[in-house]
């Protein structure tokens, strides 16, 4: 048996990928020089060389095996410090790294987030579309409450 529910939302309408493919059919039109695809998350413009300094310092310097674990649930403290001086310098915001919490992609934090901020079934998160297509999917199941 398959749910049906999780069939339909599948088959929901969904902005973000007629978007999507407007994109791809404008950019074969005018050029891919002249599009700029943030509708699904795709990055547009080039990583900048510092980051590709970085990476390759941290390859050369550190055992793969750091490179490439989990770390702890609430993220590495270098990072939460890290955050904590950026926000600090930019905004003025005095906060401790304890009430930091990071994750490892987008998918993560909506759910965190979710859990988070919805305390009642009856709780609706209202989201600004074109969405992402599995946002509601995760607000709706992950969270307890739905998405509007």
């Amino acid at each position: 048996m398959i749910n049906k529910g999780f069939v339909a939302s599948g088959m929901a309408e969904a902005p973000i990928l007629d978007i999507y493919e407007y994109g791809k059919k404008k950019a074969l039109e005018i050029g891919a020089d002249k599009v700029y695809d943030f509708c699904i998350g795709n990055p547009s413009i080039p990583t900048p060389r510092a980051f590709h300094e970085c990476v390759e310092r941290l390859i050369e310097t550190r055992p793969s095996v750091e490179l490439h674990s989990y770390t702890a649930e609430e993220g590495p403290i270098v990072l939460r410090e890290a955050i904590c001086r950026n926000l600090k310098r930019r905004f003025g915001l005095e906060l401790r790294p304890e009430r930091i919490l990071t994750t490892c992609g987008a998918t993560s934090a909506l759910i965190a987030i979710g859990k988070a901020i919805v305390d009642d079934p009856r709780d609706e998160i209202m989201v600004i579309a074109p969405y992402f297509t599995e946002y509601k999917l995760y607000f709706d199941v992950y969270s307890g409450g739905r998405m509007t």
